[in-house]
C-alpha cells in the first residue's frame, strides 16, 4: 500500500495533490479544495507534459487514483507474481490442458524456457503465418530439435495477401482501429482452432507491458479490478477470458526488456538472429511484411526493398480509392 502519490509517473499531478492526500472527501468545502484550477495540469486543451509522451489524461489520472478532480487517499499496489512461481502455479492447476504460445521472439522463448523447466513436454504453440522472416523460421527449427519442443503448429485460414486484396493494409491498431483482419486469419483463429481439437483452456505468453502504449493498458486493465473467476484474482499476469473460455497467463507481463537481456545472458540462450540482422534494426519478431506499427515504412525499406515498394505502391492504390469515395478525403491525408 503506498500512502503518497511520490512514486507515481505523474509529477504536475503529484506536486497538486500531495498537500492534500489525506483530506476527507464529501463536503462541499473539500470538493471545492480539490477542483483543479483553470491552470490546472487536468485541464485537456493545456496539452500537459504526461499528454504530450502519449498519455491519456484519464491513464495518469487512474494511476494518481483521481477521479472529478478528487484525490483519493491510498494507491493500491497492483498483485503480482514470480514468473517462475506463476508458471509452476498454473501448470499444476490445469493439468495438461496448458500450452505455451510460442512466436521465436525473445520474450515468449523466455516463457517457453521457464515452463520447460516445470513440464519438459508441455504442448507448445507457434502460428506459423507462412510470413515469418528466414531467420526467424530457422530458429524455431533450432529449437524444436534441440530442446525436444512437443511442437504444435497452427497455419492461416486465409493467406497474407488475401487478407490484403478483401481487407486493406494491416493499420496501426488505434481507435476504431483494432485486431488486422490478418491477424484473426492467419494467427487468432487458427489458433483458437488448434487449442480446441487438443482440449487446451489455458496459455502461457511472452506479452510484456514495457513493449508498447497498446500492451500497457491491454494488461494494466486488469490490475485491481476486483475481478476473479473459479476465486482466483485477475492481474496483469493472469486472468479468465470468457469469450474464448480460457485463462491467459503472462509471467514476465512486469518485465523490462533489460530483464530479457539479463534472462538469456544468465541461462546462456541462443537469440534469433532476426534481431541481429541490418545491425539491431528490428526489436520485436512477426510477420516480416506487418504493416500494423508505426515504423514499418523506415525498417522494411531496409530489410526488404522489394516487399517495401509492394506495400507502398498498395497503400498508394487504397488513399487513391478512398479520395474518390463520395465525400471522403481518404485515411492517409
Amino acid at each position: 500500500m503506498k500512502n503518497s502519490v511520490q512514486s507515481l509517473k505523474a509529477p504536475g499531478i503529484a506536486r497538486r495533490y500531495e498537500k492534500i492526500t489525506n483530506v476527507r472527501r464529501g463536503t462541499n468545502e473539500n470538493l471545492q479544495q480539490l477542483r483543479p484550477s483553470p491552470r490546472s495540469p487536468l485541464v485537456l486543451h493545456q496539452r500537459p507534459a504526461y499528454l504530450r509522451r502519449g498519455w491519456s489524461a484519464s491513464h495518469w489520472m487512474d494511476r494518481a487514483g483521481i477521479r472529478c478532480g478528487v484525490r483519493v487517499s491510498v494507491v493500491v499496489e497492483a498483485m503480482s507474481f514470480e514468473a517462475q512461481d506463476l508458471i509452476g502455479q498454473a501448470i499444476k492447476k490445469h493439468k495438461g490442458r496448458i500450452c505455451v504460445n510460442w512466436s521465436g521472439g525473445r520474450d515468449s522463448t523466455v516463457v517457453l524456457h521457464m515452463a520447460l523447466k516445470e513440464d519438459p513436454q508441455i504442448p507448445v504453440i507457434f502460428a506459423n503465418t507462412l510470413c515469418e522472416h528466414g531467420a526467424t523460421w530457422a530458429y524455431i527449427r533450432k529449437l524444436w530439435k534441440e530442446w525436444d519442443l512437443n511442437l504444435h503448429m497452427s497455419y492461416p485460414i486465409k493467406p497474407y495477401w488475401q487478407c490484403v486484396k478483401e481487407y486493406g493494409l494491416p493499420k496501426v491498431r488505434q481507435g476504431k482501429n483494432k485486431t488486422p483482419k490478418c491477424c484473426m486469419y492467419m494467427k487468432e483463429y487458427p489458433m483458437d482452432a488448434l487449442k480446441k481439437s487438443m482440449g487446451i483452456n489455458a496459455y502461457f505468453t511472452g506479452l510484456m507491458k514495457d513493449e508498447s502504449r497498446q500492451r500497457f493498458l491491454t494488461l494494466s486493465r486488469y490490475d485491481n479490478s476486483g475481478k476473479s473467476q473459479d476465486e482466483i484474482a485477475f492481474c496483469a499476469q493472469r486472468y479468465y477470458k470468457k469469450t474464448t473460455d480460457e485463462w491467459a497467463y503472462h509471467p514476465i507481463a512486469n518485465w523490462s526488456s533489460e530483464d530479457i537481456d539479463q534472462y538469456f545472458i544468465d541461462n546462456n540462450l541462443p537469440i534469433n538472429q532476426f534481431y541481429v540482422m541490418w545491425g539491431g534494426l528490428y526489436k520485436r519478431s512477426g510477420c516480416f511484411l506487418c504493416t500494423a506499427f508505426r515504423s514499418w515504412k523506415g525498417k522494411l525499406r531496409i530489410a526488404s526493398p522489394t516487399g517495401y515498394a509492394r506495400l507502398i505502391e498498395i497503400e498508394n492504390q487504397e488513399r487513391d480509392h478512398d479520395f474518390n469515395q463520395e465525400g471522403k478525403l481518404g485515411t492517409y491525408l
